[in-house]
């Protein structure tokens, strides 16, 4: 998935657009610069002054007119291709694996979102058709300043290709500051949006005054880096100012050489006045597309990053009720050993071991959020690359930090996932399963009460049954659970077993050796290179016993 061409589908109607646009105003130049001419000319027998002038100002308002139809279709242009940039960003980040290699940082992603979708906005729609618009203007101008005087054409070229030259010598120092900007602008991101993720840490162990000077200086070397650019940058957009009085000079040179009646020169230096203005935006418009090369690069890292795909020809998965789950040497290099297991259909699995023997990586394969390295999964009997991911969803639900709550209502969030209507009992039985109806931690505003940015306002075992709700919600047949809030809060491991019964979902519960009482069929032990060292059997003895044993606390260091 590359990025999307500029000119297909309907961008290519308004570039065509566009260059009709150049075309129109060119032509309402020539005739301008004719009325002008003609007017001038009285004694020739030319039209009334009047008329001409009338002419003139009717053909302003033409120009006025394109200019602003110009900028409109040049915005619906920058939009769109901005919107379907945005779209495959959101579309790439959303299918990448859980775990990807080469940093992700926060800041760095968020520039990428913001600056560089800008810089190829500014470039579609302010330097593509400002391109477009201005090099037919000028072709066209200059076609009409050589009707009028080829001396003075010839020296108003000269000026341009002048110009060219400068701007071909200034563009590695540009493209090289604008490279410079940038990474200061992601490294400042980075660490100012660390920062102020982790304020309380900082300001618990006393670094505030020090995150505030590395702030400082890297928000000083970034301001130095955009004067530096806006220098060049300025140099660049001035010269049409430099232009027009030396082709004026050109004109009046060519005037005096040729003894070229006063009228022609006049018309002249008004034409040469409309092709600096379109020289001026070529200027700009290769300012932009400068920035619009470095920005391309990067976003084209995102969309060139590893997802994870739907295969062809992908199917549903008949039948209703749990599936069983099944790992056929399955692995991921420095995560998970090479592992067999059988799971059968609505069994309850408890995935202990130490830590990074790879728990999570074991339920996140389930639910593919990670592709293995080798062997295959198999969901009822179906290999998991086989099924349709709309179909997975449905299927398979998570319940982990990493999968946080939305913006707003608890009742919102329980109901994300679920269209219409036709749930409300099932979801009225999810809510009460998981002790949300008459929580007094939700009170006064029961299911109403606001959810603040990735839950912050919500104590951890709350925040933990809301999402445990939202994922039973959908009726899953598998439920995969990796949240810690479930093992040291007691309302959470009893809304945990509710919905277990409710949904007789074939269950992984990611947890530590001391939830052995809870309801478990199976308990998976894994050691610390991935390996399943003991997969104990039934436990149905012990399903509805305390789900903290004695001095379960005291062995993870809490109190006994």
């Amino acid at each position: 998935m590359g990025m999307p061409r500029v000119f297909s589908g309907r961008r290519g109607r308004w570039v065509a657009l566009l260059t009709a646009n150049g075309v129109v105003q060119a032509a309402s130049g020539f005739l301008m610069a004719w009325l002008l001419r003609d007017a001038l000319e009285i004694s020739r027998g030319g039209l009334p002054p009047w008329r001409s002038a009338a002419g003139i100002m009717l053909l302003g308002g033409v120009m006025l007119a394109l200019r602003a139809r110009e900028a409109s279709d040049a915005e619906r242009l920058g939009q769109d291709y901005v919107m379907r940039v945005r779209l495959r960003i959101f579309d790439r980040v959303a299918s990448r694996p859980a775990r990807t290699t080469g940093r992700r940082r926060w800041g760095v992603t968020m520039t990428r979102l913001i600056s560089d979708l800008n810089s190829l906005r500014n470039w579609v729609s302010l330097g593509i058709a400002r391109s477009i618009v201005a090099s037919v203007t000028i072709v066209g101008l200059l076609v009409a300043l050589h009707h009028f005087s080829p001396l003075s054409a010839s020296a108003a070229l000269v000026v341009i290709l002048a110009c060219g030259l400068v701007v071909a010598s200034l563009t590695p120092t540009l493209r090289k500051q604008i490279r410079e900007a940038r990474r200061r602008r992601g490294r400042l991101a980075n660490n100012l949006g660390e920062k102020v993720l982790a304020a309380h840490t900082v300001r618990q162990l006393g670094r505030r005054r020090r995150e505030h000077r590395r702030i400082r200086k890297h928000s000083l070397r970034l301001r130095d880096a955009l004067v530096r650019r806006v220098r060049t940058r300025a140099i660049l957009r001035a010269l049409p100012d430099v232009a027009r009085p030396a082709a004026i000079a050109g004109i009046t040179i060519a005037a005096a050489v040729s003894a070229q009646p006063a009228s022609e020169s006049i018309v002249a230096v008004m034409l040469v006045g409309m092709i600096a203005a379109a020289v001026g935006d070529l200027a700009r418009a290769w300012d932009y597309r400068l920035a619009f090369e470095e920005g391309r690069v990067r976003i084209a890292e995102i969309l060139d990053g590893p997802r994870i795909v739907e295969s062809r020809g992908a199917v549903s998965i008949p039948g209703t009720g749990p599936l069983d789950v099944t790992f056929r040497g399955v692995g991921i290099d420095g995560a998970l050993r090479p592992i067999d297991l059988e799971v059968g259909a609505g069994e309850r699995v408890l995935v202990t071991g130490p830590a990074g023997s790879g728990k999570s990586t074991l339920v996140a394969l389930v639910a593919r959020l990670l592709e293995p390295d080798r062997g295959e999964i198999r969901l009822g009997g179906l290999r998991l690359p086989s099924i349709r991911m709309d179909a997975l969803h449905e299927a398979v639900q998570v319940v982990s930090p990493l999968m946080p709550l939305l913006r707003g209502t608890v009742e919102e969030n329980i109901g994300y996932a679920v269209g219409g209507g036709d749930d409300d009992e099932w979801i009225g039985r999810v809510v009460e399963a998981c002790g949300l109806e008459r929580d007094p931690l939700l009170s006064p505003h029961g299911l109403d009460k606001r959810v603040e940015e990735r839950a912050a306002n919500l104590p951890e075992g709350l925040r933990a049954r809301v999402a445990l709700a939202r994922a039973a919600a959908i009726r899953p047949r598998i439920l995969l659970v990796d949240d810690p809030a479930f093992h040291f809060d007691s309302e959470a491991m009893r809304a945990l077993e509710s919905v277990i019964e409710l949904t007789g979902a074939t269950t992984f519960v990611v947890g530590p050796e001391g939830l052995r009482g809870s309801p478990w069929d199976r308990v998976v032990e894994l050691e610390r290179s991935g390996a399943p060292v003991r997969s104990s059997g039934d436990h149905e003895s012990d399903r509805h016993t305390d789900p903290f044993p004695p001095g379960a606390l005291a062995r993870r260091g809490g109190l006994a």
